[in-house]
C-alpha cells in the first residue's frame, strides 16, 4: 500500500529524515516510537502529502508522490481522499462554528450530496457518542472532546488510511481508552492506521508492528508486537520513550 525508499527530508539544512525506507501494508496498525525530534511527525506529514521528499521515493499504491504530483490539485486529491491526518494539537484542526459543521466540512469538499453528508455526520456522531455535542462550538470543548471531534472530521471522509500524531497526549485515561477502542473498531473494519506514540502500554493491544526511530532520524528497528511482548527488555526500552 505504502512504500518509502531512502526518504530524505530536512528543515533549512537540519535533517529530519535520513534515508528512511518503510513498507506499510493494508489493514495493519503501525506505531512509530522514538525520542522527540527524531523524525516521527515529519514522517507522518510526508505520508499525508503535506510536503514532498527532498530525496528518495514515496509510492501510495500505484501513485508516485513527489513534488510534481502534490502541486497538481487534481492529482494530489487522489492522495488526500485516501489518507486522513489527525494533528497532535486538535486546536489546529478545528475551525468551524459547530461540531456538526466540523464533521460535515470534509464530505462537502468531496462533493457529496447534502443527504449523504448528513448521513455521514449523523453516523459519526453516533459512533463517537457525541450527539450531545453536535451544536457546540469546538473550541469550547474539553481536550478529550476536541480529540474525538478531530478524529470525527477525518472519519466522515472515510479514508483508507488514518494517520495520527500522538493521539493520546494530554488526555485523561477515560478519553485514552475511548480512542483506543475507536482505533480498534477502525482496524476491525479494514482501515490502515499509522500513529506516533510515546507509550507502548497504551497501544500494545491494537498494534501489529512498532517502528523505533533513533536520534539520528533513521529507523533503528521494526518489530512485531509479539516480539516486544515476549521480551521484557524491549518492553522496558520502549515504555520509557
Amino acid at each position: 500500500m505504502i512504500k518509502l525508499s531512502n526518504a530524505v527530508f530536512d528543515y533549512d539544512g537540519h535533517v529530519a529524515l535520513d534515508k528512511v525506507s518503510l513498507d506499510v501494508f493494508p489493514n495493519e496498525t503501525l506505531v512509530i516510537m522514538g525520542p522527540n525530534g527524531s523524525g516521527k511527525s515529519t514522517l507522518l506529514k510526508i505520508l499525508t502529502g503535506f510536503f514532498p521528499l527532498h530525496a528518495g521515493e514515496y509510492y501510495f499504491n500505484d501513485l508516485k508522490i513527489d513534488e510534481a504530483f502534490l502541486k497538481d490539485p487534481s492529482q494530489a486529491a487522489k492522495l488526500y481522499e485516501k489518507v486522513g491526518f489527525v494533528f497532535q494539537d486538535s486546536d489546529v484542526q478545528l475551525f468551524n462554528m459547530s461540531v456538526a459543521e466540523e464533521l460535515a466540512f470534509g464530505p462537502r469538499q468531496l462533493g457529496l450530496s447534502p443527504a449523504e453528508v448528513d448521513q455521514r455526520v449523523n453516523d459519526c456522531l453516533k459512533l463517537l457518542s457525541i450527539e450531545h455535542l453536535a451544536e457546540r462550538v469546538p473550541y469550547h470543548l474539553s481536550g478529550g472532546e476536541k480529540k474525538l471531534v478531530a478524529i470525527g472530521s477525518v472519519l466522515t471522509m472515510n479514508p483508507e488510511v488514518f494517520v495520527l500524531d500522538e493521539p493520546f497526549n494530554g488526555l485523561s485515561p477515560h478519553y485514552r481508552t475511548l480512542i483506543v477502542e475507536l482505533l480498534d473498531k477502525l482496524h476491525q473494519s479494514g482501515k490502515t492506521i499509522i500513529m506516533s506514540s510515546h507509550h507502548f502500554g497504551q497501544i500494545k493491544d491494537i498494534c501489529d508492528r512498532v517502528i523505533l526511530f533513533s536520534e539520528k532520524h533513521r529507523i533503528e528497528r521494526i518489530m512485531p508486537k509479539d516480539q516486544i511482548l515476549a521480551d521484557p527488555v524491549e518492553l522496558k526500552h520502549l515504555s520509557v520513550l
